[in-house]
């Protein structure tokens, strides 16, 4: 512990007090450099999460442009299409045989239709999911970057 003399009153104080006890005259610690540090590691994590911000939105962009999601876009509406025309068929005969299997081939194209109505809302949430949370990351990010700016 030195001993230094106050800007103020010219009087002894402590290296370590805050504020001068005989004036009250306020004495400013030097922690840049630890600031400094603190600064740039926050400014590096906020590049870091517009990175990975980027990289959700490719992710979302290519999970809707993939071919198994237009696969299921383009057959959804032809499975619709396949059940509505085997339904009526089968509602076109009072029993029998044909009626069962038009039925069965109507539920069939249900089915399909149900599992390509999944897929493709499966696929819409993650891309949704994925945009939400990358936004979020970009505009923390962002605010890290800007609020710890290398002077």
């Amino acid at each position: 512990m030195a001993m230094i003399k106050c800007p103020e009153c010219g009087r002894e104080i402590s290296d370590t007090v805050v504020k001068c006890p005989h004036c009250g005259y306020g004495l400013k610690k030097e922690v840049t450099a630890v600031s400094d540090i603190s600064n740039k590691k926050k400014r590096y994590i906020g590049i870091v999460m517009c990175v990975f911000a980027c990289m959700l939105f490719v992710f979302a962009l290519k999970n809707i442009t993939n071919s198994k999601y237009k696969f299921y876009v383009e057959n959804y509406d032809i499975y619709v299409a396949g059940y509505e025309q085997n339904a009526n068929t089968a509602s076109q005969y009072s029993s029998g045989i044909f009626r069962n299997g038009y039925s069965q081939i109507a539920s069939g194209y249900k089915d399909m239709a149900e599992d390509a109505k999944r897929a493709i809302w499966s696929y819409r949430i993650k891309s949704i999911a994925s945009c939400g949370v990358g936004v979020f990351l970009m505009v923390f990010g962002i605010k890290d970057i800007r609020k710890n700016k290398e002077i």
